[in-house]
Order: C-alpha cells, then sequence, then structure tokens
C-alpha cells in the first residue's frame, strides 16, 4: 500500500504499480488465448490498483476502510482494543487482519463469542503495509483526536467572586453629623427675697 497525506488525513492504498502491472498481464493474456473475460479481470485489477476498492482513511475524528463492496466508518470514541490476527493458509499465504471492539458489542453475547475467536468483534484487511505501521499510525491519529475533542470542549464561564470588600449601599457615605443641642442658659440664683416674692406670688415667709 502507499500512504498520502491529504487534508491532515492519512490515506492508504494498494501499491498502484503491483496492481497495473497485473492488469496489463491479464490483457496480454487475453488476447494470446483469445479469452474476453481477461479484459474484465485487468479492468478489475487496474480499479483496485486506484484505491477504489480498497483503502484505509484514518483522521482526527475516526476511521474508515472500505473492502471491495463495505465501506464502514467508526469514530475513534466507538472503538478500542486494536490489535493484529494473523490467519496461515499454508506455508506461503496468509492473511493479515487488524482487530478491533465496538464498544457498544464488546460485552454482548455477539461481541464475547468474536472476541473468544477472532481477537474482536470487529477486522478490517491489511494489504500491502506491515500491520506494526497501521497499528502505529492508528495510535497517532486516535491520541490526536482525544486531544482535539478534550480542547473542544466548551470552558465553563468562571463563577462570580464576592465582593467582600465592596461597601453596602447603606454605609457608602460617611455618616451624618448629629444636630447640636441648643446651648441652655443658666439658672439665674434668686437671692433678693423682694423679688423672690413676686415670682412666687407670695409665698409664705417670702
Amino acid at each position: 500500500m502507499s500512504v498520502s497525506i491529504e487534508k491532515g488525513r492519512a490515506v492508504i492504498t494498494p501499491t498502484a504499480r503491483n496492481w497495473y502491472a497485473g492488469a496489463a498481464v491479464m490483457v496480454v493474456l487475453s488476447f494470446a488465448v483469445g479469452a474476453p473475460w481477461g479484459l474484465l479481470a485487468a479492468a478489475f485489477l487496474a480499479l483496485t490498483g486506484t484505491g477504489a476498492l480498497n483503502r484505509i482513511v484514518l483522521d482526527t475524528q475516526g476511521f474508515e476502510y472500505r473492502n471491495y463492496w463495505v465501506t464502514k466508518r467508526y469514530a475513534w470514541s466507538e472503538v478500542s482494543d486494536f490489535g493484529v490476527r494473523v490467519y496461515r493458509a499454508n506455508f506461503f499465504a496468509a492473511t493479515k487482519l487488524v482487530t478491533f471492539n465496538e464498544v457498544a458489542r464488546k460485552e454482548t453475547l455477539y461481541g464475547k463469542f468474536s472476541r473468544a475467536v477472532a481477537g474482536g468483534t470487529q477486522s478490517m484487511p491489511v494489504v500491502g503495509i506491515e500491520p506494526g505501521k497501521l497499528l502505529e499510525l492508528i495510535g497517532i491519529y486516535s491520541a490526536h483526536g482525544a486531544h482535539v475533542e478534550t480542547a473542544e470542549k466548551p470552558k465553563a464561564a468562571p463563577r462570580p467572586k464576592p465582593a467582600f470588600n465592596m461597601p453596602s449601599p447603606a454605609y457608602a457615605g460617611q455618616p451624618a453629623a448629629r444636630a447640636k443641642a441648643p446651648a441652655q442658659r443658666p439658672i439665674e440664683l434668686i437671692v433678693d427675697s423682694r423679688t423672690r416674692a413676686r415670682q412666687t406670688k407670695g409665698w409664705p415667709n417670702a
């Protein structure tokens, strides 16, 4: 496969030259033996080489893989536990798959059975790229996706601090000065007996 970066996405497609070479061979054989079906096979190989039928796309939101007629996409929050599974048909050929678990189906009866038999609830084929390299790319994009998701979360508005130092409106100004009490006139002592008699209207013994 070939890995290319397009607008921040990693697009993994088959190595085109290998598939194009196979298509050319099929065209030659088709004309050599007079088998028109060879042209159909050549067209299929060439279409596969373009990546239209078999590819993996990784971005910060999740990943997508297309395996001929099936296309599936998962968000990073929906999957976990990536691993590698190798199915060896004989000593010369082996099929390599990247397995993973869907969070929603991991603990179901089907999920437990799939994990025990196949190593995960889902899998995608690995063609032309080392499984370890693919797992490394998955780790990079999934970690970056988690970082972006955390950074994009809206921050809570800060709670207003109580204004302990602000004066109460009732005591914002200086207290009003108290009104002065009127000055009292001094009491005059009456020592004259006649004056005292007039004021007391003939008090006895005045």
